[in-house]
């Protein structure tokens, strides 16, 4: 068990070190290559989160209705869209129909609640491309990103180890004490 908690702490402090590094990364770098990564990273998401729907489509194809087909490879044009054209306009466009087409197949579908989830990550993708699309000074916007990536670690850091920690180290030391005595 004591292994269990420095097994913890270790991956605390590398994914920490990890966010940190990241953070540091976007105050440092450039904001036109980050807004470039941005775009790319954005894109292949989007193509890889609807790729589910994509292929289930493709597998009903008879059986669903068509217009969900058409939504579907509309969305992955979109990524396609963001990771070769890199214009502010084209992510706030392309943000507010990723709202409007998962809303839409959630309002048609029969099964809500099943909808919701897979069409969750394109809703999620939507949002952020409308919050960094009119971001007209990206590099106060990498920079107070950077700044809170760093802040979120360390302070995730700390409640590990203030709080989380005292109970795992003292069931550690239970069960060991508690195994010494069984011998």
């Amino acid at each position: 068990m004591l292994r269990e908690v420095k097994e913890s702490l270790i991956r605390l402090f590398v994914g920490t070190l990890f966010a940190c590094g990241i953070g540091v990364a976007m105050i440092l770098i450039s904001p036109s290559l980050l807004a470039w990564l941005a775009f790319v990273l954005l894109g292949v998401c989007i193509i890889v989160s609807s790729l589910p729907e994509f292929i289930h489509q493709i597998r009903y194809f008879g059986e669903e209705p068509f217009y969900e087909f058409l939504l579907t490879c509309l969305i992955m044009a979109f990524g396609f869209a963001l990771i070769f054209w890199h214009e502010a306009i084209v992510m706030i466009a392309i943000g507010a129909l990723m709202l409007a087409i998962p809303c839409l197949k959630i309002l048609c579908s029969n099964a809500k609640t099943a909808m919701l989830r897979t069409q969750l990550p394109v809703i999620a993708l939507g949002v952020a491309l409308l919050i960094v699309g009119p971001a007209k000074s990206a590099e106060v916007l990498f920079d107070v990103g950077g700044y809170l990536i760093i802040a979120l670690a360390l302070l995730y850091c700390l409640y590990f180890l203030i709080f989380r920690l005292p109970r795992k180290k003292s069931k550690a030391i239970r069960s060991e004490k508690k195994n010494i005595g069984d011998e």
